[in-house]
């Protein structure tokens, strides 16, 4: 039918009996954040590929096979580093993805705070990772890099 104002309109006017239908906006799940804890001392390689290009946050292009993150994923299998995951803070240090690089490499103990994107909740890891930062602003090609 014709929903614009005008088409209400004369539906009001032209029937008798009128079916009015209304929708609740449904509120648009948020991403996932939580915390992998990983240390260094026992493999000094962190062990991740990163896109460093969003300025705020890191994006998770590859999880290395023997690194730091790969043994936290292996001790903590229901809260596994994903690739497609976005670091978003390093040891409370947020805000520019060049100074959460310089922490990493810095410390050995690192506090990774992450976010996960709502098509990885649903399931869907094992399309390509988003390029998109949290926030969903759009972002340009990524070019990953290691990080130690």
């Amino acid at each position: 039918g014709d929903f614009s104002t005008d088409g209400m309109i004369r539906k009001c006017k032209d029937d008798m009996v009128l079916k009015i239908q209304v929708r609740k906006k449904v509120a648009s799940p948020k991403p996932e954040e939580f915390e992998v804890i990983v240390s260094k001392k026992e493999n000094p390689h962190l062990g991740l590929d990163v896109d460093e290009r969003h300025h705020s946050w890191l994006l998770v292009r590859k999880i290395k096979p023997h690194g730091a993150a790969a043994d936290w994923n292996t001790r903590n299998p229901d809260k596994q580093l994903r690739e497609g995951d976005w670091i978003i803070s390093v040891n409370g240090v947020s805000g520019k993805s060049a100074e959460l690089i310089e922490t990493c490499r810095k410390n050995a103990e690192l506090r990774l705070g992450c976010r996960r994107s709502v098509m990885q909740q649903a399931g869907t890891a094992n399309a390509a990772p988003s390029t998109r930062e949290p926030t969903n602003e759009p972002a340009a090609e990524p070019q990953p890099g290691p990080l130690s």
